[in-house]
């Protein structure tokens, strides 16, 4: 993992880091917030250790260039950010967080195109570890689901997660969380 360097703001393509050695051009990566909660009353923000169930917050980006000359030394990314990361020596929040970036190598150009699915088996979502997803797509890039006919998943039809660039389109979903 590398540590950020300084306080991100949403919209930005350009992230100072603590050390861009093992990092290159057209490289995946995951910016990650640790200790980081999301109020299921107003949606809001809570940073710490709160009763609410964690999350993982952040994005998967691609590395368009790396500048090891400035200091601190500095990524670009292709994509903004999606939203203010925070720096790992504090917060405005009063409280102790950690903003990370990891290097990732996702599955690319996965794709599922014209024809239906339907989960037979009959198990529900709380049957143990049982993810219940028709389609899953977790540490991919450059992936779709197109023209896609899906129907009665434990939960929701398709799951996206640590994930970018993936494109649903043209797909017919009925009858998910039984």
């Amino acid at each position: 993992k590398i540590d950020i360097g300084a306080i991100i703001p949403k919209g930005t393509h350009v992230l100072p880091l603590d050390n861009v050695t093992d990092l290159n051009e057209g490289d995946w990566i995951q910016i990650q917030i640790l200790n980081f909660h999301m109020s299921p009353l107003a949606g809001e923000y809570l940073i710490g250790n709160v009763a609410q169930s964690w999350i993982e917050v952040g994005q998967v980006a691609q590395i368009r260039e790396v500048d090891d000359t400035t200091v601190p030394p500095t990524i670009t990314i292709w994509e903004p950010t999606n939203m203010e990361y925070l720096d790992n020596y504090g917060s405005p929040y009063g409280v102790l967080v950690e903003t990370i970036v990891k290097p990732l190598t996702p599955v690319s150009g996965i794709g599922f195109e014209n024809f239906k699915i339907q989960r037979t088996d009959g198990k529900r979502a709380e049957d143990g570890d049982f993810r219940g997803y028709n389609f899953d797509f977790e540490y991919a890039v450059n992936c779709w689901v197109r023209g896609v006919e899906s129907k009665k998943p434990a939960r929701a039809h398709i799951d996206i997660e640590q994930s970018a660039r993936i494109e649903v389109s043209g797909c017919y979903l009925n009858n998910a969380h039984l």
